[in-house]
């Protein structure tokens, strides 16, 4: 019969709070993001709107464009 010395660092699966914080901010601007496309879409589709949008690539031109591509 062997006896194994086990270090529980070894066993157990650590998770950083900042980690979960993270992950629910990446859930809330997923949320968001699909939200907008959502609205987008509604003025495509019943008002018949033609969108267009403006974009320097800066980082809020940039989602303005993608929300307005994905819709």
């Amino acid at each position: 019969m062997s006896v194994f010395k086990v270090n529980p660092i070894d066993i157990i699966d650590s998770v950083v709070v900042g980690t979960v914080n993270q992950v629910s901010r990446e859930k809330l601007v997923a949320q968001a993001f699909s939200s907008s496309v959502a609205d987008i879409r509604a003025l495509i589709e019943n008002e018949r709107a033609i969108i267009t949008s403006l974009c320097s690539f800066g980082k809020d031109s940039t989602v303005t464009l993608l929300i307005v591509m994905e819709a």
